[in-house]
């Protein structure tokens, strides 16, 4: 099934998004399901993120209400036996809006700054359909002048912002960050990888970009240096008092308190952070649980396997940061004694 996103960001201050989705009723279907997931891959917690939907619509192309209900947490159902009018148009959208005000690697964030969207929080799915190329458009003030994303760019024009994926995992696994942020990059093995910097940094001495692709080199000479992407982005959020990562199919969201880089011992914990995320491109993302696909978006999804994908990944960590020539054994040493004693 083909479908269109758009993404509407009018008063960013009022941290509402507005999504439409177009898409054509399946043949002969007398009722369809539309979903939100409940969770984040990565994130092995309940999130329910139905709770931040504002209201919802179907209708056909045309602008006619189709009759729709919330059937059960993060489902809508959508029958046209109930509907008031009989017809056979086949095309027809949902419009839903997201509140957005919570800052954190597995939420999405909007307000007057900038836009930081998480794709389970706020991309529907439609239940038993697989999405075949979605594309999705983003729409916001003209004052933002930049959208950062590992989706793949097919914009007709610099002043469009449209993109597209492989399917609905990989649409909803790729964060966007939209505003006026910083950007940066380097290139490894002739692939791109991007940097994007939301936030306030306090002035240091570290050489950030030099140092991501140290431990980005270290990680992939782990994995014989077979790069599973054509490019990469790094999405920082450096704001005081938050801490977190969060992987995924092809770019990571990572937080960070700015203040802290002139600390040797935080600094190495950023690195640390950046080699713990990268890693999970592998590890999880690439070679993980059977549980862990396909996804049941709406239910948990068990496994006993957690102390490999994180645990292991915790452990390496530290280890591709002195690996890449950044921290010194005596050191790395030192951080594993505190792993070990706290």
């Amino acid at each position: 099934m083909k479908a269109h996103y758009i993404v509407q960001i009018d008063r960013p201050e009022q941290h509402h998004v507005k999504v439409t989705v177009k898409f054509s009723r399946p043949k002969d279907a007398a009722k369809l399901k539309v979903f939100l997931p409940s969770w984040s891959p990565g994130s092995y917690l309940m999130r329910e993120y139905a709770r931040h939907i504002r209201w919802f619509e179907a209708s056909q192309a045309n602008g006619e209400v189709l009759f729709h209900q919330q059937e059960a947490k993060g489902v809508w159902e959508i029958d046209w036996k109930k509907s008031a009018l009989k017809t056979e148009q086949t095309e027809l959208q949902i419009s839903y809006e997201i509140y957005c005000k919570e800052l954190t690697v597995r939420t999405s964030h909007v307000d007057a700054s900038h836009a930081f969207l998480h794709g389970p929080s706020y991309l529907m799915g439609i239940v038993g359909e697989s999405l075949e190329t979605p594309t999705i458009e983003f729409r916001f003030p003209p004052l933002w002048s930049k959208l950062s994303t590992a989706l793949k760019d097919i914009s007709p024009a610099r002043n469009q912002f449209l993109y597209s994926a492989v399917n609905y995992d990989e649409l909803i696994d790729t964060p966007v960050e939209i505003g006026c942020h910083e950007t940066d990059g380097f290139e490894y093995k002739g692939i791109p990888h991007h940097l994007a910097y939301y936030g306030e940094v306090y002035p240091h001495k570290q050489k950030l970009k030099d140092d991501i692709k140290k431990v980005v080199e270290a990680v992939a000479k782990h994995f014989r240096e077979d790069l599973p992407y054509d490019q990469y982005l790094f999405i920082n959020h450096f704001v005081p008092r938050l801490y977190g990562g969060l992987e995924h199919l092809n770019s990571t969201a990572l937080q960070f308190d700015g203040r802290k880089f002139s600390c040797r011992k935080d600094y190495l914990n950023y690195l640390s952070l950046v080699g713990h995320e990268y890693f999970h491109l592998w590890n999880v993302k690439r070679i993980r649980p059977e549980a862990f696909g396909p996804f049941d978006y709406l239910n948990e999804n068990y496994t006993s396997l957690l102390w490999l994908s994180e645990g292991m990944t915790s452990f390496m960590d530290d280890l591709f940061v002195y690996r890449a020539g950044i921290s010194t054994l005596e050191e790395y040493l030192e951080i594993i004694k505190a792993n070990f004693e706290t």
